[in-house]
């Protein structure tokens, strides 16, 4: 999505310069996050930069090749939309031909997904940071991590220990994998502490009768769900007459996750 990100800012500082018909608007669909480059300022350094519809081209056609590696098939579409109406005042033909044919194949690729249910859109974790000492401002925040493919809990829980481990100590990091509420109060200051929970995409009954394919319940999503186990008595364990499930949902700030 960088890519996407650097076309939208040229797009849109074409835009206000009425040297191209859209702006950031024109990306919404492909990723609900463009709506912090809003606040693009056209400072001394903007005024600087001189780009042209070629540069914002080869960046949207960079956009398109990029989607496709990412099987981001159905968001191809938004991308050619773009790119159409320039390669037909330029009278490019041959570009024509070769992109309608990207976007024919993306069609049959999207059909190809759906019936074989084999596309894996990606992993969703809850990542949790706490030790003052050790993540200053970072401390007491929660992020929602996309990670690739089936990556699994052990699998991110390690990565981030190794990451975190050299730049603290590795003796100094630990790592929380059970999704209870945590009380920082009750945890040892002597080491950062990194809470990993496993989150799946949450839509309410509005939403979900809405959200027919995989990659609908994988794009431009905000809102994720994890469940924890209890116990009416307060006990970790007990009988199957007490067990009962804690539904969590969480918002991020941004669609899809904080970081990735």
């Amino acid at each position: 999505m960088c890519y996407v990100h650097v076309a939208a800012l040229v797009a849109e500082y074409l835009h206000r310069k009425k040297m191209f018909p859209s702006g950031l608007t024109a990306f919404k669909k492909i990723t609900f996050n463009i709506e912090e480059e809003a606040a693009m300022k056209e400072d001394t350094g903007m005024q600087d930069v001189y780009y042209t519809e070629e540069v914002l081209l080869e960046h949207l056609e960079v956009c398109g090749e990029a989607l496709w590696k990412a099987e981001r098939y159905e968001l191809i579409t938004h991308i050619a939309k773009l790119i159409i109406p320039i390669y037909e005042k330029r009278n490019e033909y041959e570009k024509l031909s070769r992109l309608y044919d990207t976007l024919h194949r993306a069609y049959n690729k999207i059909m190809e997904v759906i019936q074989s249910g084999r596309r894996l859109l990606g992993t969703y974790f809850r990542v949790a940071f706490y030790g003052q000492v050790f993540f200053e401002e970072e401390d007491g925040k929660e992020y929602i991590y996309k990670e690739p493919k089936l990556t699994g809990l052990s699998e991110i829980s390690q990565r981030l220990l190794m990451l975190y481990g050299e730049k603290f100590g590795q003796e100094n990091v630990r790592i929380i994998q059970d999704s209870n509420k945590v009380n920082p109060k009750e945890l040892d200051s002597r080491f950062a502490h990194i809470q990993v929970t496993f989150v799946k995409p949450y839509f309410d009954e509005k939403e979900a009768p809405e959200k027919k394919t995989d990659f609908e319940k994988c794009h431009n999503i905000s809102r994720f769900v994890f469940e924890t186990p209890y116990t009416l008595s307060g006990k970790k364990h007990g009988g199957v007459e007490e067990q009962c499930k804690r539904r969590t949902v969480l918002t991020s700030t941004t669609d899809d996750s904080r970081r990735h």
